[in-house]
């Protein structure tokens, strides 16, 4: 009788040891994934205000196109009229010279 109490009690001990070793394993687990997870976090924050950053980047260069392509249109449009402006000095010069 007393062998088979040391015997259940040499099983239990054992099975307490494992019993410990798994929470200390699930709780070395737990620590590790809640740190994962916060040093996820913070990177997701990172990489959000990296991409509003881009996008206001985006905004601002696409807004110096815009006006760069408003300037070069108005530049155009006013070679347009020098062209037309110098071509009808031209002919009146060219009637003004012209015999009579």
């Amino acid at each position: 009788m007393i062998d088979k109490l040391r015997n259940k009690n040499a099983r239990l001990s054992k099975e307490i040891y494992q019993l410990k070793s798994r929470e200390d394993i699930e709780f070395k687990h737990r620590h590790f994934i809640k740190k994962e997870i916060y040093r996820l976090q913070n990177n997701q924050q990172r990489f959000k205000e990296q991409i509003r950053n881009f996008i206001e980047e985006a905004v601002y260069f696409k807004d110096i196109f815009l006006r760069i392509r408003q300037n070069i249109i108005y530049i155009r449009k006013a070679k347009e009229r020098y062209i037309l402006l110098n071509t009808n000095i031209k002919k009146d010069l060219y009637l003004d010279l012209a015999p009579i």
